[in-house]
This record gives structure tokens, C-alpha cells and sequence, in this order.
């Protein structure tokens, strides 16, 4: 071999080894970044536990949208609910609906999470973890089933206070209802509890100022209890404080056990309700031997679908509320009387 080719060979030689050393070179540094990577991955402080507060308010007959009926937070410093999702369809609330939520946990930059269904505890109202989900180290996403709904009760859909006397709408899926008094924004005496659902304050309404009381549906045992609702407020002036101190424990109304006071009046147009003071009753209930009606604008009584309150209700052809029916063009009411669908 001559010493050109000799010099040539020895050149490739050297530029074989140094393509294979560039190539090892180059192997060796994306082996280190994949090292780093992955070491920077497995660093930070590891999750191994959730805990959920859960506040269930949701209701028969109320939106599935309804967004404020359910809350679900955590105190926790590492991690934080991002949000959560309704995982049911339908537009309302039915007993036949079994609640099941999604909640989407994240974690804190310098966590990650390795969580087990187990290691998921819950704080509050019921809720049975049904199973956890990792989308990400960051990320864990936590199915709850909630109370069924056929173990809850309904929403109280109004409230009134006539003379001493409450009066509300009942409740579907209700064996009781709770109520507390309020003047003046202040809680006067103790929780009253009722299997009606008129309640007549008596002596307890004896000093001027604002009154309202807030009722809530009580169901069977088990059974969660509804929303408060809180009634229109009625202010009470000196002088009938002091009428109402003389009549001792007698009622304010007619002591017709709530119904509103007053008699039907009827002429070629229709019905009427005609109060003891000689008006009539317009745009308003009256609750007449233990049912609901509603006269409007006119001062007579309707029927059929009337619009209130942005809720609809459905009034069969004598006046009188409906309710849990369906109604003749094929709408549904609750126990309250609301349109449902």
C-alpha cells in the first residue's frame, strides 16, 4: 500500500471513529436529558390521600343546571378542586335519578398524585366514592354517587305569613316541615315542627316590627331534608302589635286553621274571593278549605296554566292547584305545583 493511500486510510480511520464517537456523544446526552426528565418528573412531594367536603342541596322537581344547590371544596394546601360536573342527564330532578359527579382535583406545582379510590374521604353529605382517575401526575379525576334522589324531598315553592298564621306550599316526598320565626332579621323562640303545612305563630307575633319565618320539607327517615324557604315578610305596626297582645291567644285570621279569610262571591263573569275588610283578592293566592287559587288582575279566579313568579302552574277547571299530575296537553307538575316539563 503507498503512503498516500496509507495516509487516506488512516484519514477514514479517524473520521469513522470520530462519526462513531459524535454518534455515541450524541446518544450519551439524550440519554442523560431522558435521565433528567424523567428524574425532574419523579421529584416534588407525593399525594397519597384527598379529602372532599360536599355540600348536597339538591331537590326533586329543581335543574339539573342548578349550580348553587352543590358545592364541593377542600381546605387542602397542595391540591384544589378545579371544578365538577353533573355526570346525569335530563333537564330536572326526578326520583328516579341517582346524582353522580365528576370532580376534577389538580395538585400543586411541586405535587404530584398516587391515590387510590380508598384514600378518598369525604367530609359532609353523603357520598360514596365510586371511582379515581389519574389524567395526568397532576391531575385525578374523583366519580361520587350522591344521594338518591328518591330519598329526598321536594322544594317548598312559596310561603306566606297572613295575620299570625303561615301558610306554604307542600312539599313533594314531605312527612313533615320545620319553621323558625324571624323579626326584625332575629330568630324569635325555637325550631316549630309541623305535619301540616300551615302554622299558626300565636303569641309569638305580639311586638311590632318585620316578620317572615323560613320552612324547610322534613322527609322519611334517612331521607335528606330540603332548602329552607323564606317567606314575604309582613310588617307588623304598633297599634296591631297591640291588638293582637289584647286578643291574647286568639288568631289574627278567622281561626279557620290558615286558610285565608273571607267568602266566594260569584256574578255572570266568574268567581271571586272577597276579603273581610270588603276588598277583593288580585293577582294573588288565597288558600280557601285547604287548597290553592289564584285571581288575577281582574280580581277572578283562573284556571288553567298561569305564569308566576317566572314559574308556571297548572289550575284544574274549578280553580283549585294542581299538583303531581299530568296535566290534559301532556306537562308535568311536582308536588309544589311547578311545571317540570
Amino acid at each position: 500500500m503507498g503512503t498516500g493511500r496509507l495516509i487516506r486510510f488512516r484519514e477514514e480511520i479517524f473520521m469513522r471513529r470520530g462519526r462513531v464517537w459524535y454518534t455515541a456523544a450524541i446518544t450519551l446526552v439524550m440519554m442523560t436529558g431522558l435521565f433528567t426528565i424523567t428524574s425532574f418528573a419523579a421529584k416534588g412531594e407525593k399525594i397519597t390521600a384527598i379529602k372532599l367536603e360536599v355540600k348536597d342541596n339538591l331537590q326533586l322537581g329543581s335543574a339539573l343546571d342548578e349550580e348553587d344547590e352543590l358545592e364541593i371544596e377542600t381546605s387542602a394546601d397542595s391540591y384544589g378542586v378545579a371544578e365538577w360536573e353533573i355526570d346525569n342527564e335530563g333537564f330536572t330532578w326526578n326520583s328516579e335519578h341517582k346524582p353522580r359527579v365528576k370532580v376534577t382535583v389538580t395538585a400543586d406545582d411541586d405535587y404530584y398524585f398516587s391515590v387510590s379510590k380508598d384514600k378518598v374521604k369525604i367530609k359532609g353529605d353523603a357520598a360514596k366514592v365510586v371511582s379515581t382517575k389519574k389524567e395526568d401526575s397532576q391531575t385525578l379525576i374523583i366519580t361520587l354517587d350522591l344521594k338518591p334522589m328518591a330519598e329526598r324531598v321536594g322544594p317548598i315553592e312559596y310561603a306566606y305569613l297572613n295575620g299570625t298564621v303561615a301558610t306554604w306550599a307542600p312539599a313533594q316526598g314531605a312527612v313533615a316541615y320545620e319553621l323558625y320565626l324571624y323579626r326584625d332579621s332575629k330568630a324569635v323562640g325555637s325550631k316549630r315542627t309541623t305535619t301540616e303545612t300551615t302554622y299558626d305563630f300565636g303569641t309569638a307575633i305580639r311586638k311590632d316590627g318585620e316578620y317572615y319565618y323560613k320552612v324547610r320539607a322534613v322527609g322519611a327517615e334517612g331521607s335528606k331534608e330540603g332548602k329552607y324557604t323564606e317567606s314575604a315578610s309582613r310588617y307588623v305596626s304598633p297599634s296591631e302589635a297591640q291588638a293582637l297582645a289584647s286578643a291574647g291567644n286568639s288568631k289574627a285570621a278567622d281561626g279557620n286553621n290558615g286558610n285565608t279569610p273571607g267568602q266566594w262571591v260569584q256574578d255572570e263573569t266568574g268567581w271571586r274571593w272577597l276579603n273581610p275588610d270588603g276588598s277583593y283578592t288580585v293577582n294573588n293566592w288565597a288558600f280557601i278549605n285547604n287548597k290553592w287559587y289564584y285571581f288575577g288582575e281582574n280580581s277572578y279566579m283562573a284556571t288553567g296554566w298561569i305564569q308566576w313568579k317566572e314559574l308556571w302552574y297548572y289550575l284544574g277547571p274549578d280553580g283549585d292547584m294542581q299538583t303531581n299530575i299530568q296535566t290534559p296537553d301532556g306537562h308535568m307538575v311536582n308536588g309544589g305545583g311547578v311545571r317540570i316539563w
